[in-house]
């Protein structure tokens, strides 16, 4: 929404603006339209057009802009210029309200700055096949009524925008520090970040539980944002958890700034209500539309949103999926456009990642032509590496491809070219699975094959390009024959490898894997930080941070970010209060895992028994993990319970899940088996007795594959550190994120066990946390019982 506010309080609104408050088309019998004939002459040069008006007390001032302003014998004529697809004999210049209205704004503000009673609308419509011109006479009293009714409908969202220019940025100006006191370590990021906002820079903070990481982040950009270094704060988040805090955070703001908004921009596919065909779409003007962003039942689209948006405007300052719903749903419009328009007139606003660094769903309103100053803030930023190498990745297999063609052979005989299609790339996909043949090997029964190329090979991209466009064309008539979750998937994999050809360069790879005739070809990207830089460049100044951003320097290369300031804080508790052991005489190697699973067993017994309470065991695999477990019913106390976690748990599973540690009851011990790097091991916050200790089986390394290792000989060639990126790093943060649970609060106290001989590593040891201190090495379970009884009772 173009609007600004000056030092004396008038709002500045432009006739695009106040076009975009047009309810509907205008009525073909209220406007008189004649083609266009006579030339004009050159236009008239007309600098500056603009109106001062009242509207509620308001005083506004309207700005517009025209194509040509003509004088022919004291009339005027006012040119607008509208691009469109072909011209036609049915081309109708009142077909769109949004353009029109606002050529109606332009001509008002030149009758009245002309002081004409009259004037003549010229609407040209441009096409590449030509253009068409057409004469609308228009008496300013006409005009008048117009302007004056999108000005009403306007003022109510121009004044919430106003009173944060003249209120709420002095409020947050002289906003203190929203605690009672800050933190060891707080303050230096505090001024840190407001340091990179005001200069415009990059920031990378690495910064351990306890700290306050989302109130440091928010609080000087929020500082800044009344200061005027910035326009508006993204904060990026990676899991709904991170995002819900920071939207507590920015609520606690408000005590400060009551003109302060914050809102939370949920996924599409989450809260789109047509997903459960309750609102089935409909054919409107050629296609079919979804009635939540149309007109519905005699009213306006735009009517009903605004509606909305004042309803949640004028009744709270943050909001969340929950009330973005309920307003949809009372007003009966998509969640998910009200969620981006109300964004418009919201300072903060949280959402995923994807938002950022995705082209296709990124905010193309703020980010396609960024004429504001934002700051991006990346929450749990040791994930965006990870996000942005699975968005720039694409994959597409022939066994989908034929299933696909099955079906249409089957159930849609008819549809003669888009099985052509379809057979044209599983063609394409025959010849890319013919280069793997100088890389195959028997394995049992299976051949395999596998193949890596620095070019995508044409006849695949034109096949799924055609393929997909065609679905596209023919997905309405497919879908009760076929299923729509089977076309988007495919129609999807399609888009992504075909829109992908564009990045590919010299940091991405083309790869094809071959299994008994399956073929899987693949588009990799290797190197992410190109693709995370271009995000960030649509920011004036960026802060990433998490507690497990470490190695620091490793993170700043991967995340486009290499020569940014780096800062590295302390935790803020007492490191007496985490006691971490070491137990190496027990190997958790692949090869030796199910010969060691006994000894891992007895020593999470050992590790538990010298007090009552509530442990997590991590692993880095379900097998290994069930294993063990089976191992370690055997012989544990009758005194101890166990849970373990399943593969693919639903949300309701995995809430019942933490029930049990977030029960009160710790006079039983409680040991729950969970994967590392799972959901368990990142995001959930257990303080005081809820959990008080973790165990980590093995080093967490990622099992070696064909992918890894192609990206760990990108990274030998590149920064000669290939095992560290492709394997290490990664399974150090996994490590680190997973001991993270244990001390959440400066009063908590908890033990941490490493169970494997490579924690003895002087290069491993020195990639751990630093507040991990005085490391004691326990050399088998009776010695760690003893060790860890110890520290419990001191």
């Amino acid at each position: 929404m173009d609007i600004c506010v000056n030092d004396s309080g008038v709002v500045t609104i432009s006739s695009d603006t106040l076009a975009s408050f047009a309810r509907q088309r205008i009525r073909r019998d209220t406007v008189t339209c004649y083609p266009s004939s006579d030339p004009y002459g050159d236009a008239d040069v007309f600098s500056d057009l603009s109106l001062t008006m009242i509207k509620g007390g308001e005083v506004f001032k309207v700005t517009g802009e025209a194509d040509g302003i003509y004088s022919v014998g004291g009339e005027y004529t006012v040119e607008m210029k509208k691009q469109v697809k072909r011209i036609s004999s049915s081309s109708d210049p009142s077909s769109d309200p949004h353009f029109l209205a606002k050529a109606y704004v332009t001509a008002y503000l030149v009758c009245k700055n002309k002081m004409k009673d009259r004037v003549t609308l010229k609407i040209t419509l441009c096409a590449d096949n030509g253009s068409r011109s057409f004469d609308i006479p228009l008496t300013t009293q006409f005009l008048a009524r117009i302007t004056e009714s999108l000005l009403e409908r306007a003022a109510y969202f121009a004044t919430v925008k106003k009173n944060f220019c003249i209120r709420g940025k002095q409020d947050l100006a002289n906003m203190p520090f929203p605690h009672s006191s800050i933190r060891e370590g707080q303050e230096e990021f505090v001024k840190e970040a407001y340091r990179a906002i005001r200069n415009g820079s990059r920031l990378l903070v690495c910064a351990p539980t306890g700290i306050g990481k989302t109130v440091s982040a928010l609080f000087p950009s929020l500082k800044a944002l009344g200061e005027g270094l910035c326009d508006k704060i993204f904060y990026f988040t990676a899991k709904t958890v991170t995002g819900t805090a920071a939207a507590r955070c920015a609520d606690s703001v408000v005590r400060f700034c009551p003109d302060l908004r914050t809102v939370t921009v949920t996924a599409k596919e989450r809260v789109c209500p047509a997903k459960n065909k309750k609102y089935p779409f409909v054919w409107n003007d050629g296609c079919f539309t979804c009635p939540l962003t149309h007109e519905a039942d005699g009213v306006d689209y735009s009517q009903r949103r605004d509606a909305a948006m004042r309803d949640l405007l004028s009744s709270k300052n943050t909001y969340g999926k929950d009330d973005i719903e309920d307003a949809a749903k009372k007003h009966g419009i998509c969640p998910y456009e009200l969620s981006l328009d109300l964004s418009e007139y919201c300072q903060v606003v949280i959402c995923d990642y994807n938002y950022a660094i995705d082209p296709k769903v990124r905010f193309r309103r703020y980010f396609e032509d960024a004429k504001e100053k934002y700051v991006f803030l990346f929450d749990e930023a040791h994930n965006l590496p990870d996000r942005a190498r699975e968005t720039f990745s694409a994959s597409i297999d022939s066994d989908s491809a034929a299933a696909f063609c099955e079906k249409l052979e089957k159930y849609c005989p008819e549809k003669r070219e888009l099985i052509s299609k379809t057979n044209a790339l599983l063609s394409a996909l025959d010849s890319v699975r013919a280069l793997t043949k100088e890389d195959s090997a028997l394995e049992g029964d299976d051949e395999i094959g596998y193949y890596t190329g620095n070019v995508i090979p044409k006849e695949l991209l034109s096949s799924a390009s055609e393929l997909n466009g065609a679905i596209s064309s023919a997905k309405d008539d497919l879908a009760a024959s076929i299923g729509e979750e089977e076309i988007d998937s495919l129609s999807s994999a399609l888009s992504d490898l075909v829109f992908l050809k564009d990045f590919f360069d010299e940091k991405f790879v083309f790869f094809v894997s071959s299994k008994n005739g399956s073929t899987t070809a693949k588009i990799i990207c290797l190197d992410p930080s190109d693709v995370i830089d271009g995000a960030m460049r649509k920011a004036s100044s960026v802060i990433l941070f998490s507690a497990t951003l470490s190695p620091i320097d490793y993170y700043a290369e991967v995340c486009g970010c290499g020569g940014a300031k780096t800062l590295e804080l302390d935790s803020p508790f007492d490191s007496d209060n985490l006691c971490v052991a070491v137990v190496s005489s027990v190997s958790t190697k692949y090869s030796v895992r199910r010969d060691t699973a006994y000894r891992v067993a007895e020593t999470i017994c050992a590790a538990v028994s010298p007090r009552n309470g509530h442990y997590i065991v991590y692993f880095p695999s379900y097998r290994y993990m069930n294993t063990v477990y089976e191992e370690f019913r055997k012989i544990a106390p009758g005194n101890v319970s166990a849970l373990v976690q399943k593969a693919g748990m639903s949300v309701d599973a995995r809430r019942q899940f933490l029930s049990f540690f977030e029960g009160s009851d710790t006079s039983r011990t409680l040991v729950g088996f969970c994967v590392l790097g799972g959901v368990f091991s990142e995001g959930i916050d257990l303080p005081d007795e809820k959990l008080i200790g973790a165990i980590l089986v093995g080093l967490g390394l990622p099992g070696i594959s064909s992918e890894l290792n192609i990206l760990k000989e990108y990274y030998d060639r590149t920064r000669e550190e290939g095992f560290n990126f492709a394997y290490l790093y990664p399974a150090i943060v996994k490590t680190s994120q997973a001991a993270g649970r244990v001390i959440r609060g400066e009063d908590d106290r908890g033990i941490l066990v490493l169970i494997d001989e490579r924690y003895e590593d002087p290069s491993i040891l020195k990639l751990l946390p630093r507040n991990w201190k005085n490391i004691h090495v326990a050399g088998d379970p009776a010695s760690l019982a003893g060790y860890l009884e110890k520290f419990w009772t001191e």
